[in-house]
């Protein structure tokens, strides 16, 4: 059955059409109008939701399920539930048949939601626009971007979607990556790469690729860690080309680098860290496979002339599958670690 938002959006104000019990006796926030808040993406969409007991949570329903949608996020959920360190997860629960829907003709269908956290925090753009003249603040978030980068690499994690209103920023400055549906998990969600990521944010060749596999982000790290780059001492750049949908590029600007407007003005900086991104970006674009794109990290390792690989063989590795029993930590300061390879 077709599920538009529109269906969504009715059932979930329809206290008898709640199946699952973390739904029953609460209620979805509400705009002025009476309509209930949400949040569409291309293939779900998300109410925040009051449960009985005062919690808000988020809730998520698919308006297009792909394959093997439940096992797939079943499998992240049990991963993320036995994670030691989530500090750029949230948790979630699938449940199944936890939501009565009813279309414009009549069919009735019983759908799965997913009931997440709920994650207090502007997305990337929001977060960057509101600090863009914080000079000070902007240079934190770099490093704590691409610390995470560095984390996810290490695991080989990918989201597989990185995007503005797929990273959340707190109060804190804290980084937390919502989403799932894009998630590649070594050994857990294998498979074929279905979702292929906000365009803008995804190198041309990403419409190819068959695979999922852990390097699906590399592309996308490099253009919001530029772009993270640039605002700290170029905001008037940022702001000229980043928007709600984008930072910095579109696609037409990857489609041909050499004409675009942004990759003129940029390589017309001085700043050497912003140089050497920016290289990097454009080489990849050269690419005829995402494989060939190399990670953000292999920046330093030219820079510093310190083997990466080395210094990732130090950190202490979390299980790669629920099923596996975790391998014992290594007393290992990690923090001191990343801080070679800040810019």
């Amino acid at each position: 059955m077709s599920i538009l938002k529109t269906d969504l959006s009715t059932a979930i104000t329809i206290p008898k059409f709640y199946l699952a019990d973390c739904l029953k006796n609460g209620q979805p926030k509400q705009l002025p109008n009476g309509y209930p808040m949400s949040f569409a993406g291309s293939f779900a969409t998300v109410f925040p939701f009051v449960r009985a007991d005062g919690k808000q949570v988020a809730i998520r329903c698919w308006t297009n399920l792909v394959a093997n949608k439940e096992a797939k996020m079943q499998a992240i959920s049990q991963y993320i539930a036995q994670l030691t360190d989530k500090r750029y997860f949230c948790d979630f629960k699938f449940i199944p048949d936890a939501l009565r829907v009813v279309n414009s003709t009549g069919a009735v269908e019983d759908i799965p939601i997913l009931e997440m956290e709920w994650v207090e925090g502007d997305n990337l753009y929001t977060y960057m626009k509101n600090n863009i003249h914080n000079s000070s603040v902007m240079q934190q978030f770099a490093n704590d971007y691409y610390e995470m980068v560095v984390y996810l690499h290490q695991q080989q994690i990918a989201h597989g979607d990185l995007r503005n209103d797929n990273l959340k920023i707190k109060a804190d400055g804290s980084i937390v990556m919502i989403d799932y549906d894009s998630l590649y998990l070594p050994g857990l969600t294998e498979g074929n790469d279905e979702i292929k990521g906000y365009k803008g944010f995804q190198h041309p060749k990403r419409e190819n690729n068959q695979l999922a596999n852990p390097q699906l982000d590399y592309f996308s790290e490099y253009v919001i860690y530029l772009s993270i780059l640039v605002a700290i001492d170029n905001p008037d750049i940022w702001l000229k080309y980043s928007c709600e949908d984008s930072q910095l590029f579109s696609l037409s600007d990857f489609a041909n680098p050499q004409q675009s407007a942004v990759f003129q003005e940029l390589q017309q900086l001085s700043d050497p860290k912003i140089q050497q991104v920016l290289q990097q970006l454009l080489e990849a674009l050269k690419a005829t496979d995402i494989t060939q794109i190399k990670p953000l990290e292999q920046l330093n390792k030219r820079a510093f002339g310190i083997d990466i690989d080395d210094i990732f063989n130090k950190f202490a590795q979390l299980p790669k599958s629920v099923s596996q029993t975790p391998q014992t930590t290594i007393s290992v300061d990690t923090n001191s670690i990343i801080n070679k390879f800040k810019f």
